[in-house]
């Protein structure tokens, strides 16, 4: 018997430091952070280094505001894993964000 596998690719992540807004989701959404972060995105997702202690929960929508040059970028997420520490640093943590919208050429493409 052969088992077929399926591969799965995943989209070139391009390093950015953006201006986000980080909110729960919903009318009396708290802020989660709102200031330049470092990241890695895609069309579909996004990889954010968060400043330490937050307190964000694997499967959770957030609302993401991107602020850049000329554009800004509203969208909802789930928070599709959280790490903490990164690469043995206990000062640093990462989100992995599934976005609900492709984010804009001009925003993955371009250098905003």
């Amino acid at each position: 018997m052969t088992t077929a596998v399926q591969l799965i690719t995943r989209e070139p992540r391009i390093p950015r430091s953006l201006w986000l807004s980080l909110r729960e989701h919903g009318p009396d959404g708290r802020d989660i952070v709102s200031r330049v972060l470092t990241l890695n995105l895609s069309r579909s997702g996004m990889l954010v280094e968060i400043p330490p202690a937050l307190e964000v929960v694997q499967g959770e929508e957030i609302d993401v505001t991107i602020f850049a040059a000329d554009l800004t970028v509203e969208t909802r997420a789930t928070i599709m894993r959280f790490e903490s520490p990164i690469e043995g640093d206990p000062f640093r943590q990462a989100m992995g964000l599934r976005l609900d919208a492709p984010l804009p050429d001009d925003l993955v493409e371009g250098t905003p």
